[in-house]
């Protein structure tokens, strides 16, 4: 009896799809990269146990991917290696349940933001900042040396 109810628990079916609409997931993008925030279309339904989020430069064959293995958790921040402004990616939410990921849907098409000259008050105060990786660092005071030279 035991047994048969461990089997039952661990054994996961392909979670519901998720199909992106106009209004899920909702956007939000950065010069370096982007925020995705999403509905689980039906939670009481869908058997999903985490997400995989995957993202790749446009045009590129290779996929990278974030784990979250919370089903609750629908908020991702993809900054991506080497990104740069106005670059475009493609983006796919697909629901996990346990090992078992769901079908993929059409992807997202996202264009990171351009740096705006009024940026460059934030480029000030990001080189006092200690708590950022030194490639954040380094990649922003590129960024905001571009900014300086075109003044």
């Amino acid at each position: 009896m035991n047994q048969e109810r461990e089997k039952k628990k661990c054994s996961f079916s392909e979670p519901t799809p998720f199909t992106p609409t106009e209004d899920n997931p909702q956007l939000k993008t950065t010069p370096t990269g982007f925020r995705l925030n999403w509905t689980d279309p039906n939670p009481e339904t869908s058997g999903t146990t985490g997400w995989k989020v995957y993202y790749r430069e446009k045009g590129s064959d290779t996929w990278r991917y974030i784990m979250i293995d919370d089903p609750n958790d629908t908020t991702a921040f993809i900054s991506p290696e080497g990104a740069e402004p106005g670059t475009t990616y493609d983006a796919k939410i697909v629901p996990v349940a346990g090992s078992t990921e769901g079908q993929h849907g059409q992807p997202i098409e996202v264009t990171l933001s351009e740096l705006k000259y009024s940026d460059s008050a934030v480029c000030q105060k990001l080189r006092h900042y200690s708590c950022f990786s030194k490639h954040f660092l380094s990649y922003n005071s590129q960024m905001c040396h571009k900014l300086s030279s075109r003044k």
